[in-house]
C-alpha cells in the first residue's frame, strides 16, 4: 500500500485512476485495505482512494462483494466530504434493484447480513447537513430509497426530509427530489 499512497499523494486524472484501479485489480488488491486507506489522514490520498475503490465496486462486482458489509460498516465513519461522494454513490449502486429479482443473489444475500441500521442513520445525517454536496445528497436521497423497501419506516422520513430540501434546493435536488417522491408514491 505504501507504492499506492506515493502514486495517490499527487494530483491524478481519472485516466490515471482507471489505469490504477486495473492494475490493483490485475494484482489482486486487498479491498478491505483500499477500504481502510480511504480514511487515511492525508485528505487528498483518501479521497483518491475512495476514487479507486468507487471505480473497483463499479466495474469489477466479484472482488467487492465479498467486502460490501464491511464497507457499508465504514460508511458512518467517513468524515471526508470528498470520500462521501464516492462512499454514497457505491452504496447506491449496490443497493439498486434491492427490492426486486434483478440484484445479484449475493448482494442481497450481503446486505440482509450486515446491519444496515448505522448506514441509514449516516445517509440521513449527510442528507440534513447543509454543507453536504449536492451529488452526496442525490445518492443518499436514492440508497435511502433503495432501502425503504426493506426498511419500510425509511419512507415517511425521506418524504419529509425530500420536502424540506426542495424548498431551496438547487436545480439538481429538485429534480432528484421529484423523482424519488414519485417512486415513493
Amino acid at each position: 500500500m505504501e507504492d499506492l499512497i506515493k502514486r495517490i499523494s499527487k494530483a491524478v486524472g481519472k485516466k490515471e485512476v482507471v489505469k490504477i484501479s486495473s492494475e490493483l485489480v490485475k494484482n489482486n488488491v486487498s479491498i478491505m485495505e483500499l477500504i481502510d486507506l480511504t480514511f487515511y489522514h492525508e485528505k487528498e490520498p483518501a479521497f483518491r482512494a475512495a476514487w479507486i475503490l468507487e471505480q473497483i465496486a463499479l466495474n469489477h462486482q466479484y472482488l467487492f462483494i465479498p467486502w460490501l458489509s464491511y464497507f457499508l460498516s465504514r460508511l458512518p465513519h467517513v468524515s471526508n466530504e470528498s470520500c462521501k461522494r464516492h462512499y454514497a454513490k457505491i452504496a447506491e449502486e449496490y443497493t439498486r434493484n434491492f427490492h426486486s429479482r434483478k440484484i445479484n443473489n449475493e448482494i442481497r444475500s450481503s446486505l440482509e447480513q450486515t446491519d444496515l441500521e448505522p448506514a441509514i442513520e449516516a445517509l440521513f445525517d449527510w442528507l440534513i447537513d447543509p454543507k453536504t454536496k449536492i451529488a452526496v445528497t442525490a445518492f443518499a436521497m436514492e440508497t435511502l430509497y433503495n432501502l425503504s423497501f426493506k426498511f419500510p419506516w425509511i419512507k415517511d422520513e425521506l418524504e419529509e426530509q425530500i420536502h424540506f430540501l426542495m424548498k431551496n434546493g438547487s436545480a439538481g435536488i429538485q429534480s432528484r427530489g421529484k423523482k424519488i417522491l414519485a417512486m415513493l408514491k
